[in-house]
């Protein structure tokens, strides 16, 4: 009697694979298994904020410029999330690169948790140049929300 398919199967798959040039899978499975595994190179540390020296500085014209064309972002997180009338004031940390590290959030409007943290991570994306000196640069951008534009 013939052997049945159920028997077959195995030799079949084996055909096929070695057919697809896959015949030394098992090999190449029993391999990998058997590879001594090394761990990856620990990465290069990166330095904190805290490395970065306050000696930097940003000239106002500079200032100005990024937050004539970024600032719109606050003004649009006081009309989704702000009431009333006051001032939000933003002390952001810009790293060597120009890049946003850290903000601060202040002033009467800060106690609105959703309006600062809004401001906050709007103000993150917003790009700077690089300062001038060596080392990051702080800068303060106070915001008056709520009001008309005749005050």
């Amino acid at each position: 009697m013939a052997p049945s398919f159920r028997q077959q199967w195995p030799v079949l798959v084996v055909a096929v694979l070695a057919l697809l040039g896959w015949a030394d899978l098992r090999a190449r499975v029993v391999a990998l298994e058997e590879a001594e595994v090394t761990p990856a190179p620990a990465p290069e540390p990166q330095p904190s904020q805290e490395e970065c020296p306050m000696t930097g500085t940003l000239p106002q014209a500079a200032v100005r410029g990024v937050v004539g064309r970024n600032g719109r972002d606050v003004f649009g997180c006081y009309e989704s999330h702000g009431e009333g009338r006051g001032t939000l004031d933003l002390t952001l940390r810009v790293d060597r690169e120009g890049v946003v590290q850290r903000v601060m959030a202040a002033g009467t409007l800060a106690t609105q948790a959703a309006l600062a943290q809004c401001a906050q991570e709007a103000a993150r994306r917003w790009r700077f140049p690089a300062p001038e000196g060596d080392g990051c640069a702080e800068v303060a951008v106070p915001f008056l929300l709520g009001a008309t534009p005749a005050e």
